[in-house]
């Protein structure tokens, strides 16, 4: 009888053991994934454990969700206490993703399943989420172009996703003006400006203009020009591209401009900043957009002057950054561009 009984009892502990050491269904291709975002949350004093996760890489959601949504995670799927997360196995979700990319993806979603946590819609001053638990518009949410190698950019969206409470970086702060690292106030020209037409190019004209309907009168201003009416919208992109080096780590880039409008308008204006960093594993591209919709201008207002659009926290080294304009409009328009400036601050 004493036999019988440590019998059960060694039965019984064996099984315990086992079943604490269950650690879920991980998927293979998510593993590694999974593994290192339980070990990120341990730097930082978050114990998690795998063993009520299910993390899947599916052909199919198990619920109907938008074309463009790549992941789905549950803190409690189906009401069974089951932690899960789906990730789908397609070509634009999956295959053709780079490392840190799947790593946004399936971290975003692991915060909402071991997590609990919910989507985080705010954004600092220059639109750049402040959290990659962001939600976006259509079900379209990712941090790829932040959420990188730069260790000091990294480390705080990892530091927010396991603590929310985590204060914005001090990168968000920087207006310490360091030098001008590109102006053009087309002096020399608009030939170094390369032009992309997505419509009949006899709508569009890009110009030098040194007319008083320039923005500093008697100076030289970059006309952009929409001709005719169009049934579709016309579409024009100029851009400049120039090489930054020689900066400090983390150091943050502000795009100026004067921008004025003569004519009707149906449509939009956009100025945007690109930077494409030069990173030993991923190239990432990092692109910031404003839209201004120049229909609610008033003729011949400065739509734009000195309005800033910033990118934070670049990476040292070599770096390609791209100043760009695009028009959109149904109506025949003219838009006057001047004084163009690019600071670095730290």
């Amino acid at each position: 009888m004493k036999n019988l009984l440590y019998f059960l009892f060694f039965y019984l502990l064996f099984f315990s053991c086992k079943k604490d050491k269950f650690e879920g269904v991980v998927s293979e291709e998510l593993s590694f994934y999974v593994d290192d975002f339980i070990a990120e949350g341990a730097k930082r004093g978050v114990t998690l454990s795998k063993g009520r996760l299910e993390a899947l890489l599916i052909a199919e959601f198990s619920e109907e969700k938008e074309a463009n949504v790549c992941g789905l995670g549950w803190s409690n799927f189906d009401n069974q206490n089951t932690q899960r997360i789906e990730i789908l196995d397609s070509e634009f979700c999956w295959d053709n993703q780079t490392d840190i990319q799947r790593e946004n993806l399936i971290f975003h979603e692991l915060g909402h399943a071991l997590l609990s946590r919910d989507h985080l819609g705010t954004t600092f001053p220059n639109g750049t989420p402040k959290s990659i638990m962001c939600s976006g518009t259509g079900g379209d949410c990712s941090n790829f172009s932040v959420y990188h190698e730069n260790e000091t950019f990294k480390g705080y969206y990892l530091d927010e996703l396991f603590d929310p409470n985590t204060p914005a970086p001090a990168f968000t702060q920087r207006t310490n003006f360091v030098r001008t690292v590109f102006e053009d106030q087309f002096e020399e020209g608009i030939n170094d400006w390369e032009t992309f037409i997505e419509s009949d190019p006899n709508i569009f004209e890009v110009a030098l203009d040194s007319s008083e309907n320039g923005i500093r009168t008697g100076a030289y201003s970059m006309k952009i020009e929409v001709k005719e009416s169009v049934i579709d919208e016309g579409s024009l992109i100029v851009v400049k591209r120039f090489e930054l080096t020689d900066f400090k780590d983390c150091s943050s880039l502000i795009f100026k401009a004067d921008i004025r409008t003569e004519g009707a308008v149906d449509g939009y204006l956009s100025h945007a900043l690109s930077l494409r960093e030069r990173l030993p594993d991923d190239s990432l591209n990092r692109f910031y957009l404003n839209n201004q919709p120049i229909s609610e201008a008033e003729e011949g207002a400065i739509l734009l002057s000195d309005f800033p659009l910033e990118v934070y926290c670049i990476s040292s080294g070599t770096n390609v950054v791209s100043v760009s304009f695009a028009v959109k409009s149904k109506l025949p328009v003219k838009i006057y561009v001047d004084n163009i400036r690019v600071e670095l601050v730290e």
